[in-house]
């Protein structure tokens, strides 16, 4: 495995972006006009509006593949959220959210969440329920610890958790097999689980900032996939790492 995996999933994700916004007649950009035709919208767009809410009429919207939130007021989301059985993308980034309803476990389709930059505490244990979920976006939260279920993510590929308060990772982030790219930098950490060195999907790794005199597992040298990996000037790079004579894998230091 080399470089080839991040330009193929980024290809994908450009192919993913054309394809949605392709909807062309099923795409909606206001409300109002989405709830009056709900069965033929699969994509609402309601960015940078004034919405506090959603109206719980939002699960008329039976078709609804993409939402889009973002830059909002949005304090909370209704519990029928999760009646919308078939998206597959949901924006909620730029928002006041503090938490996030059971009902978001759900959306057994949903494939990509992003509610970066928000006010979220914490995330419901129901999370784990999306065996779909391919890309979660939590940076620029308050988060101070992630529920043990993360780990049932199993077609996870992309977890960015930067910006927050974390003190702690659930060791059960090692059964993600699917993770590709793992951002857990800029944190309130003193340790990286053991566990974390049983990615063997992983391919980019940043620490940079993840938490005071915070240690690094010496099982990261058992991550054979590994090409990038980001971590601070001071760090405690395990003694495998110093010596690894891995052309594949390259060591960044800030």
């Amino acid at each position: 495995m080399n470089s080839r995996i991040k330009n193929l999933f980024l290809i994908a994700c450009c192919l993913s972006f054309v394809s949605f916004n392709s909807l062309g007649r099923d795409a909606y950009y206001k409300l109002q006009r989405a709830l009056e035709n709900p069965e033929r919208v699969k994509k609402l767009n309601l960015s940078h509006g004034k919405f506090v809410k959603l109206p719980t009429e939002i699960k008329t919207l039976v078709n609804l593949e993409k939402l889009i939130l973002f830059n909002n007021k949005l304090e909370s989301l209704p519990p029928e959220i999760g009646e919308l059985k078939k998206l597959r993308r949901l924006s909620l980034s730029r928002n006041n959210l503090t938490e996030l309803p059971a009902e978001i476990g759900q959306l057994e389709n949903l494939e990509r969440l992003n509610i970066e930059h928000n006010e979220l505490r914490k995330i419901p244990a129901e999370i784990g329920q999306l065996k779909k979920l391919d890309q979660l976006k939590l940076s620029w939260n308050r988060l101070s610890k992630l529920p043990d279920e993360i780990g049932d993510l199993e077609s996870l590929r992309m977890l960015i958790i930067e910006e927050n308060d974390l003190v702690q990772i659930p060791g059960s982030i090692g059964n993600l097999q699917s993770l590709v790219f793992l951002y857990i930098g800029k944190n309130d950490l003193t340790y990286i689980p053991e566990s974390v060195g049983k990615l063997q999907s992983l391919t980019e790794l940043k620490l940079v900032r993840s938490g005071p005199l915070v240690e690094i597992p010496s099982s990261i040298c058992q991550l054979q996939n590994l090409e990038h990996l980001y971590l601070d000037r001071d760090s405690r790079i395990p003694l495998c790492i110093q010596v690894k004579k891995d052309h594949r894998l390259n060591v960044y230091t800030q």
